[in-house]
């Protein structure tokens, strides 16, 4: 089959259809400034106050409604603590009233004054631009921006951050001297959809685009996030591309099978879409020629066009563990930066004030563009004035009508045509003001003389910025600063080498996962010198067969809910392999943490099985690692990541063999043999020991005492030793005494004890306090069971200690566990 888009003239129409662009822009303005993180941002609410009421917050909803009061109206208007205004057109009831709701009518819009208001159409979202201005005339520091069909999801509003700085991934780090290709992110792959992509990401990249690996870096505090975009479920913001064509699975794979390859080109100005069949044998051969191909899975068999289902649309999910992650904007020449289109409807986004509006269109450009370059053009802006965009977790559903998505087709016209070329043009353009609201009239002009879109949009760009100086808007300096480097020579650094990758949890994930399994074990079996297992493999069930008992299995449920961390005392060097096969299928997230030097990594070792990818790491030096003196500090940096909807975390050793498929209570600390070895050990001579004990005691009584999260950890941990011991009534006493150790090689801590665990072992970190004794004093703080008081029965030790007694893997101990 073939379809085929061509020239038929110029697209863009003089309808004001669409949007006062600057929204996009502005609104990066007014989140730096009133948004109040950072040295270099000041408090600047505007001078030119004409409040109404003294008593109104600062955080503000904006949408637009033809409506009377939808349900999803009033759930945001009893959202406590916040505003919401909502921006009426001619179509909307003139009745229209709810309790607590700023309305504003098409009369109330004309008597506000705003020059833009003479510019924007009626019956377009662009007029909640207004409702923008309107709330930041009235002391506005955060607006979230969604639409009145939007349900809040999970978190809702709370899935964001209002503090000052955060924890967390950056992506784009090191990244200045690198091709764009390098610094293009795609977030639905971040968050566990490989082969998705939002409409505006340029498709001429697409086909060997990944988001790294050696591209993130992670780091213990960081200033929040701009802008931050919260995904959505169920219809995201995908272009008519991905719409169009829906995948489906055949019950069995045969190496002989047709496939098909969707083929994106670009000839004489033409958009032409069109997919073919080929033997599988052939396919790479067949890639190898094109231009753009659709990525395929291994067993994604046939497809077809035209529209998703019609009812349901599109029915897309995205991983729940993955966290919030920053774009780094680049380093070291200012016209380095990190790209991303900023989504469109996908993305409820919430900023310190005002959002990149994604459904409001300029007044000479298609819809489905506007949105897309005004993202381009805001992001290029708000990395002048020193600031970022964040992608988070899923936070609202979309329910979108269902449509033949292949009339999207044509008004993504531009998006296919020329999203290469602004990408382009902005990583080598750069502003000679240093007033910045000059600089987005100058870059809007250029938009309008590369035909991006026309001298209207241009205007409207000077009208905005009109606006927000008669409200008495300060704009901030520019900068190309950034304090975000990572630095391998400095113990305990505040940003550090790491790389994470997440996958959905769809029912064909989960037997993709299954058939996972079954691979991996097979290559246990072959590695295994002691499998013996000549017809076990022959006896394994099918990956749906699998997928369908580990459902059932309460244990394996609880794994994948689960992370586990596998720390390395040393530099790894061929074992990483061996370690994936046995333990990353059953978990949701497995983590590696220690020191990862890759061009020092054996990986053609015969005897070992080769590494998988992707590789999930923390990195941690040699001397912060001290020959696993320092292993806790591990999960520190875990809880820096700032993982979502986790059960508990599993930190295991990795010359520990872990027998996981034995249940625990994952709602309790878990060590093995907990701390009983009392009044024993070396350990306590050593520099590591008592000299690191009492520096412990000293970082919390003295240098932090002013700390309010440090002194939360301390109090907790007092408070903890008397809740399990009445008789302990100096927390000082009881830190700095020689009471023994624990063999720490494994153990378990849930999630809603990460917290304190992780600040406890930042304070032992950084005073050198040795691994096994800084658990010991953990665990005098918090109830916890050893594997022997389990409520689950155990037949076998959940752990073997590898360095203590030599063994050897014994596969039949996991023939129960299929």
């Amino acid at each position: 089959m073939f379809l085929e888009q061509c020239s038929k003239g110029d697209m863009r129409k003089s309808v004001k259809a669409g949007f006062a662009l600057l929204l996009c822009f502005t609104t990066v303005f007014i989140c730096v400034v009133n948004y109040d993180i950072g040295l270099n941002r000041k408090s600047a609410m505007p001078q030119m106050m004409r409040k109404t009421n003294l008593s109104l917050n600062t955080k503000w909803i904006v949408v637009t409604s033809t409506n009377h009061p939808t349900e999803d109206i009033k759930r945001l208007a009893n959202i406590s603590g916040w505003e919401l205004v909502v921006v009426g057109d001619t179509k909307t009831p003139k009745t229209w009233s709810w309790k607590g709701v700023h309305f504003l009518g098409v009369e109330d819009q004309q008597r506000l004054g705003y020059r833009i208001v003479r510019n924007l159409p009626y019956r377009s979202y662009t007029r909640k631009n207004i409702g923008y201005l309107y709330a930041i005339e009235r002391g506005a520091q955060w607006i979230y921006d969604t639409d009145d069909d939007n349900k809040p999801y999970d978190l809702g509003l709370e899935q964001f951050d209002y503090t000052e700085t955060i924890s967390g991934l950056r992506f784009g780090c090191n990244q200045a001297n690198k091709n764009i290709s390098t610094r293009l992110f795609n977030p639905y792959r971040f968050f566990g959809n490989e082969h998705m992509w939002p409409r505006g990401f340029p498709l001429s990249y697409l086909q060997s685009h990944t988001n790294g690996p050696d591209r993130y870096c992670l780091c213990h505090e960081m200033r929040a996030a701009a802008v931050q975009q919260g995904l959505v479920h169920k219809d995201p913001d995908v272009d008519a591309i991905y719409s169009s064509v829906v995948f489906y699975k055949q019950a069995k794979i045969v190496a002989t099978k047709t496939v098909f390859f969707v083929e994106f080109v670009n000839v004489d100005n033409c958009v032409r879409l069109h997919y073919s069949a080929e033997p599988r044998n052939s396919v790479k051969s067949v890639r190898a020629k094109l231009p753009w191909v659709l990525p395929l899975s291994m067993d994604l068999q046939r497809h077809r066009l035209l529209h998703a289902d019609k009812q349901a649309g599109l029915n897309e999910a995205f991983n729940k563990m993955a966290p919030s992650v920053v774009l780094e904007k680049g380093r070291l020449r200012r016209k380095k930066q990190t790209f991303k289109k900023l989504g469109s409807s996908q993305l409820d986004r919430i900023c310190c004030i005002v959002c990149f509006r994604s459904d409001d269109s300029c007044v000479s450009v298609q819809i489905m563009v506007t949105d897309i370059w005004r993202s381009y053009f805001a992001q290029k802006l708000l990395h002048m004035i020193g600031e970022n965009i964040a992608f988070y977790p899923v936070n609202a559903i979309q329910i979108r009508n269902a449509h033949n998505y292949l009339s999207d087709f044509e008004s993504e016209r531009d998006v296919y045509l020329k999203t290469e070329k602004i990408v382009e043009f902005l990583d080598q353009w750069d502003c000679s003001h240093e007033d910045i609201s000059e600089c987005a009239v100058l870059l809007a002009e250029e938009f309008s003389k590369r035909d991006f879109w026309g001298v209207a949009d241009a205007k409207l760009v000077r009208d905005w910025i009109f606006d927000l100086r008669s409200i008495g808007y300060q704009f901030p300096p520019r900068t190309n600063e950034t304090d975000y480097f990572i630095m391998e020579q400095v113990r305990g650094a505040n940003c550090r080498r790491a790389d994470v990758e997440f996958d959905t949890e769809k029912e064909d994930t989960m037997i993709e996962k299954s058939a996972e399994k079954l691979r991996m074990f097979g290559e246990l079996t072959d590695w295994c010198a002691k499998a013996n297992f000549s017809d076990f493999l022959r006896k394994l069930p099918s990956p749906p067969q699998l997928a369908t008992s580990h459902a059932k299995n309460q244990v394996l449920v609880n794994l994948q809910k689960s992370v586990l961390v596998i720390t390395g005392n040393y530099p790894w060097n061929r074992t990483i392999g061996l370690l994936q096969r046995m333990y990353q299928p059953y978990f949701g997230l497995t983590i590696f943490c220690g020191s990862w030097f890759p061009e020092k990594y054996d990986d053609s070792n015969e005897n070992f099985p080769r590494m998988l990818h992707p590789f999930n790491y923390i990195h941690l030096t040699e001397a912060e690692m001290n020959k696993g003196y320092a292993a806790y500090y591990c999960m520190s940096k875990v809880k820096d990541l700032r993982l979502g909807n986790v059960l508990g975390y599993y930190v295991m050793a990795d010359d520990s063999t872990f027998n996981f498929w034995h249940g625990i209570n994952p709602f309790l600390v878990m060590h093995p043999s907990g701390d009983l070895h009392r009044n024993s050990g070396v350990w306590w001579k050593e520099p590591v020991g008592m000299r690191a004990a009492l520096l412990a005691n000293k970082l919390f009584t003295e240098v932090y005492k002013y700390d309010a999260l440090v002194q939360a950890i301390w109090h907790q941990f007092g408070r903890g030793l008397r809740e399990k011991n009445p008789k302990v009534t100096n927390a000082s006493k009881n830190l700095t005494t020689a009471d023994g150790w624990s063999v720490s090689d494994m153990y378990y801590i849930p999630a809603n004890g990460l917290d304190y665990h992780a600040g406890l072992m930042e304070v032992f970190f950084e005073a050198g306090l040795f691994h096994e004794i800084a658990i010991a004093k953990y665990l005098h703080s918090v109830p916890y069971l050893r594997a022997d008081q389990q409520s689950y029965s155990l037949e076998r030790t959940p752990v073997l200690l590898n360095w203590r007694i030599r063994r050897n893997l014994n596969m039949e101990e996991m023939e129960d566990y299929f």
